[in-house]
């Protein structure tokens, strides 16, 4: 057995052995209920349905058992109501329980078909160069693609563009909520087992100018990511790759902030208690409206989402101190590729190609680790702000991809 299907094996067990512990919860709370000692009860339903099936050795054996449990359970419902043994309370229990097993056996049958593939999580996937990784991605067969967004909905209709891609799987996930990235971990998990390349391309930003602004921003750009990262990583298998999809602002932001500033942001030793103390203090600043005398660039209107990829690139060089077994994370500046950002701009990237960029750094750079790249070339972390695009940005309405 494959350390895969272990991984898959032990996943599907331990979804059993919480049905076992809910069965005998619900065993006892009947017990008080009701004292006829003849009411069967769902959880030696359970343990009869384990005790007659074959131990279970192999993915195709767990798939197996898993598929004539409906059988089995129609066979003893039918001789509990013929023994007058069996209530309407249990029957019920079962029914909702039944389609923990229908799901379980869904996402078994999705584990064995994977076991030799990648698995590949795109998140903000539902438009703009998500949705263009995930096209490009679903003509490979050997992959499966996560496509996650925020609005499952959205998902769904953007998965519909794609047409019948049966490699594409939808997940709902919401990169500044902790719970949602929790659960969509969970069901990862439970569902796969396993990771093999993270793309973090959801991101946001606004027009507004204030505090809140600035926290809810950070909140998907950087926060979000740093925490999906802390849950995913643990799930990569070896040689997999965390790709952190930024921008050629957070340069320029950069490279405008004084030197004294700049050089605690450059910081090589610089540790994430460290960058989350710099990102407070400029938190501080927008609300003591003190930005232009601590240091940062008031005179670019993107500030706020500028530092926020700062943030995200420096973020990208220190967890690459921290991985191991071959674990690659890089950061991309796909160009100015968002329609909604980029009208009537010179030189602007289509999102075919922003998301080309990044497929290079996850197929091609392996020597590599911790960097910043665009266009397939490794670029600083800082970089003077272009003339068109400053201008541009004085109209800049929020975006979302």
């Amino acid at each position: 057995m494959t350390t895969s299907e272990s991984l898959f094996l032990e996943n599907s067990l331990r979804r059993l052995s919480q049905f076992i512990k809910e069965a005998e919860k619900y065993e006892q709370q009947t017990k008080q209920q009701q004292q006829e000692i003849k009411i069967s009860s769902p959880v030696k339903i359970v343990r009869e349905y384990l005790e007659e099936s074959n131990e279970i050795s192999s993915i195709d054996d767990t798939v197996e058992q898993f598929q004539n449990f409906d059988e089995f359970f129609e066979t003893k419902k039918h001789l509990y109501k013929t023994w007058s043994i069996y209530d309407e309370d249990n029957e019920q229990f079962l029914k909702n329980k039944q389609k923990l097993f229908k799901q379980l056996n869904t996402q078994i049958n999705t584990m064995s078909s994977s076991t030799d593939k990648r698995v590949i999580l795109v998140t903000g996937a539902n438009k703009g160069i998500g949705f263009e990784l995930v096209k490009k991605l679903s003509n490979n067969k050997d992959v499966i693609v996560l496509l996650a967004t925020r609005d499952f909905k959205q998902g769904e209709h953007a998965a519909k563009k794609l047409g019948d891609c049966s490699n594409i799987h939808l997940l709902q996930l919401d990169t500044s909520s902790s719970q949602s990235i929790h659960q969509a971990a969970e069901q990862i998990r439970d569902a796969y087992g396993y990771l093999d390349v993270l793309i973090n391309n959801a991101g946001i930003a606004k027009p507004d100018y204030n505090l809140q602004a600035a926290r809810t921003t950070f909140a998907t750009n950087y926060f979000g990511i740093k925490t999906l990262n802390r849950y995913l990583i643990p799930l990569m298998r070896p040689n997999g790759r965390i790709i952190n999809v930024s921008s050629v602002i957070g340069l320029w932001t950069l490279d405008g902030c004084s030197d004294e500033l700049k050089s605690k942001w450059l910081n090589p030793n610089l540790t994430e208690s460290e960058l989350d103390k710099l990102i407070d203090q400029f938190f501080a600043s927008i609300e003591r409206l003190t930005e232009e005398l601590d240091g940062y660039p008031t005179q670019y209107s993107f500030l706020i989402y500028g530092m926020s990829k700062a943030a995200l690139n420096m973020l990208t060089r220190i967890q690459a101190n921290n991985l191991t077994n071959g674990i690659l994370i890089h950061a991309v500046c796909p160009g100015y590729s968002d329609a909604s950002l980029n009208q009537d701009l010179a030189n602007e990237h289509s999102p075919s190609l922003g998301a080309d960029s990044i497929l290079y750094v996850v197929d091609h750079i392996e020597n590599e680790n911790g960097k910043l790249w665009q266009d397939g070339k490794k670029v600083e972390w800082t970089a003077p702000c272009k003339d068109d695009f400053l201008e541009f940005m004085k109209n800049m309405q929020a975006i979302q991809y």
